[in-house]
This record gives structure tokens, C-alpha cells and sequence, in this order.
């Protein structure tokens, strides 16, 4: 009898040692830590305000983010908490005011160059954001003369102290070096591999590649030998190019119904980001053949993506600056503004 009553004993038990693991269970999900955050919210503001129209981003090797404000014609640089640490600049042409910048790039050691786009030059500044200099006059007649009238979009730059700008007038990139003395052009006007139609960025890559951006609109496209029209959606084509300008490789999707992209290369993990800044679309390619452009995640309005030494991907929009963790794939969101 006994085998009978412990059976029946541990028959009784069952419900509520299943319970009690249910109840321990539903404490530990109720208990449980959210999902980990990737990033940070940082906030962009100067002594006047949020940056109203981030034009260009860039992190150097101190970690620090350097941010150009287009509508306020100011150059702003913050910590690694996203504490504003100083800035520079008014509207103006004198050395030290600017026109629209957009684009930065790191120059030197630890100095950094900015695009004052509408005042069409490169300018030049130390480490702490002081000591401004003109690098680069688009406008001089001596360039004029020698490649015609610039319109700088996009800046980049390379380990050797080269600077790299996008011209917008004649569809190719344009090569100084660290002095701002001209080497030579890249590209130009055409749909084949190495030229470019409607450039928007350009950016360095590993062993001393570029990697460039173009919108290519959509419109009617007439019917040859009888055949009946039709309407070509806009495409975005990102090319991959050796130091030379010869093709390595490019990608090219369908690209909505505005130009306003921008382009980060990742130093660490070879690969692209590709952020539209209508859509708020980020794009992910990795640098490989084969490959295929991944979209990551919406944001509200990138208007400047950029990568920081380690692999961090910063994405600069009106009134903030996201930060997110080395090789972020898009699958958790940035801590919010204050946590």
C-alpha cells in the first residue's frame, strides 16, 4: 500500500509544483531587463538653440563629434556625452564666418576642414575648432582657369592628408593635396562605370579607396523604334573606386523623389551607410561582391551619417545626434534624449 500512497501523494503535488514553476516563470519575464540599447540620443544645440539644419557630421580621434549647422552658418563641437564644448562661425566671407557649411572632413593629424559651400572654399581648423584657415579656393582664378567653375557638395579626405570634393557642376572629384595644391580629377559626366551623373557625396575607404553617391532622377523615357514611352523611377547608385577612379564594384535601387542623401564608410567593417534623408531610410552595403544594399531602419530626417574610428555609427538630424554601437545592424534603437 505504501508505493500506492506516495504515488497518490506525489499525484496531489504535481498541480502545485507546476504552479509554483508557472508563478517563478512569469516573475522572471514581469522582472526580466528591457532589451539592451545600441546608442545613445544625444542633443545638438549651440548657445542659440538645436541645430536646425545639420549639413555635416564627423567624430575625431578623440571622440568628439563635429557637427555644421547650414541654416546658422556655425561649426559646433560636442563630447563624447553630447555636452557642447564650443563654437565658431556667423554668415559672413571672412576666414573665420561661413556660407551654408556642409561637409567636414578630418585633416592632418587633428585638424579638421569644412565645405563653406555658398563661399565655395575649403577652410581649415586646429584641434580645438580655433586657428581657421583657407585650404582650398574653389573660386581662385588659377583653378578656374585650369578645371572651370567648382560646386562643391561633399568633402572627404585620407590618411595621407588628401582632400576629396565632390563637384557638382561637372559630375566628378576633384584631388588636392595636404598643401590644397590641385592633382588631379576623377570621373565625370556619364552612366558607365567610374563616371558619375548628379554626384552627392564622396567618401574614403580602406587602402585608400573612394566610395561616391549619386541620385540619378527619374523621369519619361521615349520609346525608340516605335515602342511607347515610359516613366524611369529615380535610382541612387553608390560605386566603389580604386585610388585611380577604376570601378571596384557598385549597387544601384530605387531612390525615391528627392537628392537628399548622404554617405558614411565604415573604417572597420567594410562596410556602407547610406541614409535618405526624405524617407529617414538607413541602407547598409557590405563591401563585397555580391553583396546586396539592406535597409536597417527608418529615422526622422538624416540629413549626415558618419562613422567613428572604432566602428560607431553617428546619424545627425534636426535638434539631435544618434550614436549607435560598432556594427549596429538594426535590430535594437538608441537609448531616448535624458535616460
Amino acid at each position: 500500500m505504501r508505493p500506492a500512497v506516495g504515488m497518490l501523494a506525489a499525484m496531489l503535488l504535481l498541480p502545485s509544483l507546476l504552479l509554483g514553476v508557472a508563478t517563478t516563470s512569469a516573475r522572471a519575464q514581469a522582472t526580466a531587463a528591457p532589451p539592451a540599447a545600441c546608442g545613445d540620443t544625444l542633443v545638438l544645440a549651440g548657445a542659440d538653440g538645436v541645430l536646425v539644419e545639420p549639413a555635416g557630421v564627423t567624430v575625431d580621434a578623440f571622440g568628439r563629434a563635429w557637427v555644421t549647422d547650414a541654416a546658422r552658418h556655425r561649426l559646433l563641437r560636442f563630447d563624447v556625452h553630447g555636452t557642447r564644448l564650443d563654437e565658431t562661425g556667423a554668415l559672413g566671407s571672412e576666414v573665420a564666418q561661413f556660407r551654408r557649411p556642409g561637409a567636414l572632413a578630418p585633416y592632418g593629424a587633428s585638424a579638421m576642414a569644412v565645405l563653406d559651400r555658398e563661399n565655395r572654399r575649403i577652410v581649415g581648423y586646429d584641434t580645438h575648432a580655433r586657428g581657421a584657415q583657407v585650404v582650398v579656393d574653389l573660386a581662385s582664378p588659377a583653378l578656374d582657369a585650369a578645371v572651370g567653375r567648382v560646386d562643391g557638395v561633399s568633402l572627404a579626405s585620407d590618411v595621407g592628408g588628401a582632400l576629396y570634393v565632390a563637384d557638382a557642376d561637372r559630375d566628378r572629384i576633384l584631388v588636392f593635396d595636404f598643401s590644397g595644391a590641385f592633382q588631379r580629377a576623377i570621373g565625370g559626366y556619364g552612366s558607365g562605370a567610374g563616371a558619375f551623373r548628379h554626384l552627392l557625396a564622396v567618401a574614403s575607404a580602406p587602402r585608400g579607396a573612394l566610395v561616391t553617391l549619386e541620385w540619378l532622377a527619374g523621369g519619361k523615357v521615349r520609346g525608340k523604334g516605335g515602342a511607347p514611352d515610359s516613366v524611369r523611377a529615380a535610382q541612387v547608385r553608390v560605386q566603389w573606386l580604386d585610388a585611380s577612379g577604376a570601378s571596384l564594384g557598385h549597387w544601384e535601387w530605387p531612390g525615391g523623389a528627392s537628392a537628399q542623401w548622404s554617405l558614411a564608410v565604415d573604417p572597420v567593417g567594410a562596410r556602407v551607410v547610406v541614409a535618405d534623408g526624405a524617407s529617414g531610410q538607413l541602407w547598409q552595403i557590405a563591401m563585397a561582391a555580391g553583396a546586396q544594399p539592406r535597409p536597417l531602419t527608418k529615422r526622422t530626417r538624416p540629413s549626415a551619417v558618419a562613422f567613428s574610428s572604432d566602428g560607431a555609427l553617428f546619424v545627425a538630424e534636426p535638434g539631435r545626434l544618434l550614436r549607435f554601437a560598432p556594427q549596429w545592424d538594426g535590430s535594437c534603437e538608441p537609448r531616448p534624449l535624458g535616460r
